[in-house]
């Protein structure tokens, strides 16, 4: 199943991402705790206890665009079980397949995340893997801002293909001619953090109805 990209319902501007029941408890928690032994075991107990939030915020970012997908795909037949994870994408440009390499999910993270830099690093930096699958590191505060200073000063904190918003999108006038905080101007009208909800729907899938259409294909 492919996600619905750019959705306009009543007058929101939304971006859909899923992973099955199953893939949630194998993936997203599997992610979370791994990232969380792991930035604990680097930095010590004390500074990651005392920086919690902010190294949550950091892990969940990271989930959000390395683990949940645009695609879901169903290994069973009958009905399935599906997390959907619903973004606001209001001011996120439209996406263009014969300008940015990955998919529609990537281009979102792209446009909404600091992981731009590291989009930029992949696909621009000679050192870069140019791979759609390329997955940055975690680490503590103090590195990921070190990194982070060195990609501004590569200037890989700024959108390299066409089209793009720039980073911290809330400094972009086109998008967001009123920059001012939560008020009660419609969506758009506005720049604010792109929030997200989950939400579980079930998905049928019809075996038998494939096999028959495939053999019909065959025939």
């Amino acid at each position: 199943m492919t996600s619905y990209t750019n959705n306009e319902i009543k007058g929101h501007t939304l971006f859909l991402t899923g992973l099955t029941k199953r893939d949630v408890y194998k993936r997203q928690t599997y992610w979370r705790d791994y990232w969380n032994r792991t930035l604990e075991t680097e930095v010590g107990k004390e500074e990651f206890w005392r920086d919690k939030a902010l190294y949550e915020t950091i892990i969940e970012d990271w989930i959000n665009c390395y683990v949940f997908s645009d695609t879901v795909n169903f290994a069973e037949c009958g009905t399935n079980q599906v997390v959907l994870r619903v973004y606001e994408a209001c001011g996120v440009p439209r996406y263009d397949p014969h300008v940015f390499p990955c998919s529609p999910h990537a281009w979102f993270c792209y446009n909404t995340y600091t992981y731009i830099g590291d989009f930029n690093y992949n696909w621009f930096d000679t050192k870069g893997p140019k791979s759609c699958k390329y997955r940055p590191t975690l680490t503590s505060i103090a590195k990921l801002d070190a990194k982070y200073a060195t990609y501004f000063d590569e200037g890989y904190l700024q959108p390299k293909f066409a089209g793009a918003s720039q980073f911290i999108y809330c400094d972009v006038p086109f998008y967001f001619p009123t920059l001012l905080g939560n008020h009660s101007n419609p969506p758009g009208s506005y720049c604010a953090d792109r929030l997200y909800s989950d939400c579980m729907v079930n998905v049928l899938v019809d075996c038998l109805l494939y096999t028959s259409d495939v053999y019909k294909r065959q025939v």
